[in-house]
């Protein structure tokens, strides 16, 4: 029987493709975090563009209803930062005066000596460390300011111009492709709506459930504790472990008690949230299985820290969406 030769043809067309798609996703490596902040910026733009629109059918000039949409925004945003952080530094001043009281008190209670004595030397070692590394954390605390700025501005931009921003990129995508691009945009649109609204769900649900148990505790401060556990809702998983360090500056600044009332509260709030909450509202949301939810977050969150774990679910939204739209077509 005669052999059958078989080979693979790749023509030049082919290879200069790999090649381009290669040297995007260099350049996009290199350019990550512009490309990061743009992303973050039409999460927000999205999220705001609605109330936009509302003004503009109210007869507002685009202008106008731009500048008051986002004036409400940044007021919002800076008003909740301050009002949550106001009433923490002044009862960090009272804590840190007081603070060997409340572990000597600690220290009294036979079940408790162990953990004061194991929480001093864990605090006396976060204290050096941080000591250490100051120059560094200022200067990713400047970053951060940086990126929070650029965000805003970008933010601007695209409320001003959505419309010319989907023009300009349908306008780089060939012509047999334009219709079907246009409808992932709006779909990828729609649905990155649909996950900030989700967003917003979660954060009024953690900051309303805070708030409930932090008075029933009879702890002070609880709508400012209240506001905090909400904003940094958005961070998933992590967020509520950084919400409880100023509830618990509250909580011991007051009794060793009500500082374990705080714990046991935020620690019940934060199972509820990692295995309840997060996987059922997004569910709800964007059509996420809860496990596809907590599979995305675990992995943005390895790949890209923090911010991966923020972004993980409009990315594998967006991700969703083009590989349905592609898979559609082709079948």
């Amino acid at each position: 029987m005669k052999k059958i030769s078989k080979f693979i043809v790749i023509d030049i067309k082919s290879i200069f493709l790999i090649l381009g798609i290669l040297a995007a996703l260099w350049v996009a490596f290199l350019l990550k975090t512009v490309l990061i902040a743009i992303f973050i910026a039409t999460i927000i733009a999205l999220g705001l563009d609605p109330a936009v629109q509302f003004l503009k059918r109210k007869k507002l000039s685009q202008g106008v209803a731009v500048a008051v949409v986002y004036s409400a925004f940044v007021i919002t945003i800076l008003g909740s930062i301050t009002f949550a952080a106001t009433p923490i530094v002044s009862q960090t001043q009272d804590l840190g005066k007081n603070f060997s009281t409340y572990l000597e008190s600690l220290s009294n209670i036979p079940e408790l000596k162990n953990f004061s004595i194991d929480l001093n030397q864990e605090i006396t070692k976060q204290v050096s460390a941080i000591s250490g590394q100051a120059v560094q954390k200022t200067l990713d605390a400047f970053a951060a300011l940086v990126m929070g700025i650029t965000v805003l501005v970008l933010t601007a931009y695209l409320l001003l111009d959505f419309e010319g921003v989907r023009k300009n990129i349908l306008a780089l995508v060939p012509k047999p492709h334009r219709e079907q691009t246009a409808e992932i945009i709006a779909s990828i649109e729609e649905k990155l709506g649909m996950w900030l609204r989700g967003q917003i769900a979660l954060m009024l649900v953690i900051g309303t459930v805070t708030f409930v148990g932090l008075t029933i505790l009879d702890v002070k401060f609880a709508l400012s504790l209240a506001v905090i556990a909400g904003l940094l809702e958005v961070v998933p998983m992590i967020g509520p472990t950084i919400s409880v360090i100023p509830a618990l500056i509250v909580g011991f600044s007051d009794s060793s008690f009500k500082g374990l009332g705080v714990l046991g509260l935020y620690i019940i709030i934060q199972q509820l949230e990692n295995n309840f909450v997060v996987p059922k509202v997004m569910q709800k949301a964007v059509g996420f299985n809860p496990l596809v939810t907590l599979i995305a977050i675990l992995v943005g969150g390895n790949l890209m820290g923090v911010l991966g774990a923020i972004l993980a679910i409009p990315i594998a939204l967006i991700g969703q969406t083009i590989i349905k739209s592609v898979f559609n077509n082709l079948y």
